[in-house]
């Protein structure tokens, strides 16, 4: 797509209108989310140093924590219709279907709802087995298409986390004096308390002295 294509996405409350794989490469920061040559951190970096980067990832960012997001057992099971469309239900009595879905939530539950649409569509269109695939080759099909979210919405929440940092506001002088001051304060340790810094009696002269109020409360008696 060109460039001026690229930037006229459909927009809803400033954000990208994007809900799948395909739609997310047409944006100007997909290479970066998905560029398997540069790893997390050189791609949030180059995504946080240019603005138009920033404000492309931030319109994405929400649709692609979403795309992220795991089917569960209800995705799976609507991601599985269309082979029991094509190929017919299981021959199983009504009380294995329970276990037989629990095998495919328990495999592909846990991906993203795409990818399991994907594996499913694929497996469709180029199987030469006419009957609903076990769990297992689903999930092969399915993996590409995952990673590929899975990374994107890595490197969404990197790039975000690290952009930021960068947009804290400088520390204030006044600010930045009292860091200093704390620093001092625990590098040289606690100040002595004033109390600490009267005479104190040796042994000797804490006896001495309680001998005197010993003998002094004698004469009282006497």
């Amino acid at each position: 797509m060109a460039k001026a294509q690229t930037e006229l996405l459909p927009l809803s409350g400033g954000k990208l209108n994007v809900s799948t794989i395909s739609e997310l490469c047409e944006t100007p920061v997909w290479r970066l989310l998905n560029d398997e040559g540069l790893n997390a951190r050189e791609a949030a970096a180059e995504i946080v140093r240019s603005p138009r980067l920033r404000a492309s990832l931030d319109q994405i960012a929400d649709s692609v924590r979403s795309m992220a997001a795991k089917a569960g057992d209800t995705g799976v099971f609507r991601a599985l219709q269309p082979l029991l469309i094509m190929y017919g239900r299981p021959k199983k009595a009504d009380a294995e279907m329970a276990t037989w879905y629990g095998l495919y939530y328990d495999a592909l539950g846990k991906l993203p709802m795409e990818a399991i649409t994907y594996a499913v569509s694929e497996y469709i269109r180029t199987s030469q087995i006419h009957a609903v695939p076990a769990p297992g080759p689903l999930s092969k099909l399915a993996a590409p298409v995952a990673e590929k979210i899975w990374r994107a919405a890595y490197r969404v929440k990197f790039a975000s986390e690290m952009s930021a940092v960068r947009a804290r506001p400088e520390p204030t002088p006044e600010e930045k004096a009292a860091v200093r001051a704390m620093v001092a304060d625990f590098v040289n340790g606690p100040r002595p308390d004033p109390a600490d810094a009267r005479p104190r009696e040796t042994p000797q002269e804490m006896a001495a002295r309680l001998r005197g109020v010993h003998h002094g409360a004698e004469e009282m008696r006497a």
